[in-house]
Order: C-alpha cells, then sequence, then structure tokens
C-alpha cells in the first residue's frame, strides 16, 4: 500500500531573504494578489526588519501559517531616507535551486514605500 501523501508540500513554502546594504534599516512588507499587479494586492504576514547593513529573512507556508496568492511581491520602506548602498529580496524555495530576486539592487534614497508600481526594481512574480 503507498504512503499517504501529506497535504503540506514544498511548493507551498517560500522563504523571502533579504541582503540590506542600506546605510539604514528598512521594513519589507510581503504582499500577494490574484493578479501580477499592486491593484488589490494585500499584505501576507506582518512587515520584516532587515537592520542596517544587514540580512534578514523570513519562511512563509502558505497552507500552515500564511495563506496562499498565485503572485508575490514586496513594499520596501526606510523610515529615516538612506544615503548609500542598496537592498536586493530574494525568493527562495526549497528545492534547494529555485531562487527569484524580486527588487534588484535598489538604492533607495527617500522615505516613500517603494513597491512594483512605483519602483522599477521591484517586480512581481508567481509564487512556484
Amino acid at each position: 500500500m503507498p504512503e499517504p501523501q501529506s497535504v503540506i508540500s514544498k511548493e507551498h513554502i517560500v522563504t523571502v531573504f533579504i541582503q540590506n546594504g542600506l546605510n539604514q534599516a528598512a521594513s519589507v512588507q510581503v504582499l500577494g494578489n490574484i493578479s501580477g499587479t499592486n491593484t488589490g494586492a494585500v499584505n501576507v504576514g506582518t512587515a520584516i526588519s532587515a537592520a542596517a547593513s544587514g540580512n534578514a529573512y523570513q519562511t512563509f507556508d502558505a497552507l500552515q501559517t500564511s495563506g496562499w496568492l498565485p503572485y508575490i511581491s514586496v513594499a520596501v520602506t526606510c523610515s529615516t531616507a538612506p544615503t548609500s548602498g542598496a537592498i536586493t529580496v530574494t525568493l527562495l524555495y526549497p528545492d534547494g535551486y529555485s531562487q527569484t530576486i524580486i527588487v534588484n539592487n535598489d538604492s533607495i534614497r527617500d522615505t516613500s514605500t517603494h513597491t512594483a508600481a512605483n519602483d522599477a526594481a521591484i517586480s512581481w512574480t508567481q509564487w512556484l
């Protein structure tokens, strides 16, 4: 008799890894949506804080804690305007090989909220 299959599978898990090279702390809010746009996007979980010149991460399990939406992106905010550095946010999948950069070396220099709607360095991608 075959082993029962778990409802939880690797496809429902993603780690958001933040490499904050900015000289100020950054807040990264994960966003989800039914389409790859900011229109109608909702927050997924709570914001992740990344110290200045530091790394941070959070793992999301769509079936256990965060809920699943087919598209994922982020909103990045700094409470103090950075004067140097850049931030990169990468999605890591548990197969050990798949990763998607959704914030690509973004040199933020203000306190505005940066999203794919107003910052070309930020993109939407499908949650694998």
